[in-house]
């Protein structure tokens, strides 16, 4: 397809590479999106006449004819021409993936190859010579404030570190404060910008690959092959950042966390050592999980938004473990990868211990970088269940550590994220939106529990489920099944009726799921009296529900119209007029909270066909 803005990354990692072509670059950093800086990366072949032919992830250089991408879930292959010599380049970069096979999905390390093939024909061109019989190719990087050496890699008696062949080095302070050139919402001191300190490494399996004068780039002459002939220049790219990289609030207190890769590999020498003597299997784990998606009867569309979709969730995603009190990083642990019975590799050591133990994970949101909006993960949740539910699993603990209760109700409602950039110290979103949240959480745990069968998650938070389910029930200020009170959101774009109206449609709808699903807990930790009030709560409003929010042919959007006494949640003023326009408008938002109910096969609460 033509060339476009893509992103590879590795999961909870934040090694990232962000492909601009239409700049020419790629934004690049060991700690993901929004942190990057704009890498000069020039990949590409040597004409027989010296002619440099480049990928446009550069500014230099003669660009390639006729280049296009070709992606896939875990991967992406570029490809260009020379139209001269008929010669077709390729470069392929893949980031592993294997659900549930903790070191493949941890190790912060890309792997590339480039592949020269001749092309009988290349868009009416004529050509200047013949094919040739081989083609010298290059890697060569540049980047702002990064000490860039590339070697052969013979030993040298002086040397510090352990010969690897041909290979590039990198060096860099990578900032934690997110740039994105827009306002951000977390709380940046003035005058600090904290940096943490990456190694990465280029290193070429194919041993003859020389070192350019310059010292930043290698330099491999191979073959031109036919298609299939398996001779490729193979490399692996490899990042490391030992240091904390987020501020977590646990009881109080603040604690740094670390990526959770430090647990498996020390440094970068132990990344690489790993990822090149496990290449093979972990790219035949890998690629055989990207055909699922590949031999789907899916439209290009859709297989396209998927693959999209499945990056940039990983390269927002924050895996880490919680230094020790004192400051001491967690303890290491030995590689362990455990097999099911069919031989498949499944969750390795690091048993899930949730919050309170040593593992964190988040994913930021949006141009306001928030931790695990618990909205935001809702929407998420099919990926998490089909994948790796105890990803879902360690973030319930995360969620209820930020609960404010709430007298009026007897109970409390959570927080819309667990804070923004580098600090995970709180909610960073402006207001709160507690029947959304509180209907979320309790969906997400029901679900997760029908789906695995794992009912450790309720029996620890049980008296947390019966707050939340307590304030739904008082949300309720005058029995007509619709929430008056808590009616926030963050459909930000949308107008008052959607965003903050009392008596949402959709919140009611969802609050109604939710609060069948607090009983379905409930019941499940022997609270019956309360399981039995939400049951009946649910079941009795739901009629109402329908009754007052059918328009004819579709739910309206909220039944109160009226915006006296209604504050705009932003600002906390009035508004300045009588009736909310939209209050009768169409929305898809009306079932949102139907479809993990309908997954686990609880009874719908409306009636099908009007959805």
């Amino acid at each position: 397809m033509q060339l476009m803005t893509w992103t590879i990354a590795r999961l909870g990692g934040r090694f990232n590479l962000l492909f601009e072509p239409y700049r020419q670059r790629v934004m690049h950093s060991a700690l993901g999106r929004f942190l990057d800086a704009p890498l000069d990366l020039m990949v590409g072949l040597v004409e027989p006449d010296g002619t440099e032919r480049v990928l446009p992830l550069t500014a230099r250089g003669s660009p390639l004819f006729n280049c296009e991408q070709f992606e896939r879930l875990n991967s992406i292959t570029f490809r260009g021409y020379s139209e001269r010599y008929r010669l077709r380049f390729e470069f392929n970069i893949h980031s592993v993936f294997y659900p549930q096979h903790e070191p493949l999905c941890l190790s912060p390390a890309f792997y590339l190859e480039m592949r020269v093939n001749p092309s009988s024909w290349v868009c009416w061109h004529t050509p200047t010579g013949p094919v040739p019989d081989k083609v010298k190719l290059f890697i060569r990087l540049d980047r702002p404030d990064t000490r860039i050496t590339a070697t052969d890699g013979r030993p040298s008696p002086t040397a510090h570190d352990r010969a690897w062949g041909p290979h590039i080095d990198l060096e860099y302070r990578n900032a934690l404060n997110p740039d994105p050139g827009t306002p951000v919402h977390f709380d940046r001191p003035a005058n600090v910008e904290r940096t943490v300190q990456v190694r990465e490494r280029i290193v070429s399996l194919n041993p003859d690959a020389t070192a350019e004068p310059d010292g930043k780039g290698l330099v491999y002459e191979i073959p031109v092959t036919e298609p299939g002939s398996g001779i490729k220049w193979r490399m692996v790219w490899a990042a490391y950042c030992g240091d904390p990289v987020l501020d977590v609030k646990v009881a109080d207190a603040i604690r740094p966390a670390r990526f959770h890769y430090i647990k498996y590999w020390s440094g970068l020498d132990q990344v690489l050592d790993e990822a090149i003597g496990q290449r093979d299997d972990w790219l035949a784990h890998s690629r055989r999980f990207e055909k699922l998606i590949d031999q789907t009867p899916l439209t290009v569309d859709q297989r396209h938004l998927i693959n999209q979709s499945f990056q940039a969730f990983a390269s927002s995603a924050f895996w880490c473990d919680l230094d020790e009190p004192g400051g001491k990083p967690a303890a290491q642990q030995p590689v362990e990868v455990r097999h099911d019975p069919t031989g498949a590799p499944v969750a390795g050591r690091g048993a899930f211990e949730g919050f309170g133990g040593t593992q964190w994970f988040s994913v930021w949101e949006g141009g306001g970088f928030y931790h695990s909006t618990i909205d935001g993960q809702y929407n998420v949740a099919l990926l998490y269940l089909a994948l790796w539910p105890q990803l879902l699993a360690l973030q319930f603990s995360q969620w209820a550590e930020h609960e404010t209760l709430h007298q009026p109700s007897g109970g409390s409602y959570l927080c819309h994220d667990l804070g923004s950039g580098p600090h995970a110290t709180g909610q960073a979103y402006p207001h709160a939106m507690p029947v959304e949240e509180n209907a979320n959480f309790l969906l997400l745990m029901q679900t997760y529990c029908h789906w695995t069968g794992d009912l450790t998650v309720p029996q620890r938070h049980t008296d947390l489920i019966e707050r939340l389910a307590n304030y739904l029930l008082w949300t309720d200020r005058d029995q007509s099944g619709f929430p008056a009170e808590g009616t926030a959101n963050s459909i930000d774009d949308a107008g008052p009726a959607m965003q903050y109206a009392r008596k949402q449609t959709y919140l009611a709808v969802k609050r109604l799921a939710a609060l069948r699903a607090a009983a379905d807990l409930l019941g499940h930790m022997g609270r019956h009296e309360l399981a039995e009030r939400c049951d009946k709560t649910a079941d009795a409003d739901a009629a109402k529900v329908d009754y007052q929010a059918w328009l004819a042919d579709h739910y309206s959007v909220c039944v109160d119209r009226s915006a006296g006494g209604l504050l705009n949640a932003w600002t906390g003023e009035p508004l300045p007029y009588d009736e909310i326009a939209g209050w009768d408008a169409y929305s898809i938002y009306t079932g949102n909270g139907l479809l993990l109910p309908a997954m686990i096969g609880q009874p719908p609460l409306l009636d099908n066909d009007r959805l």
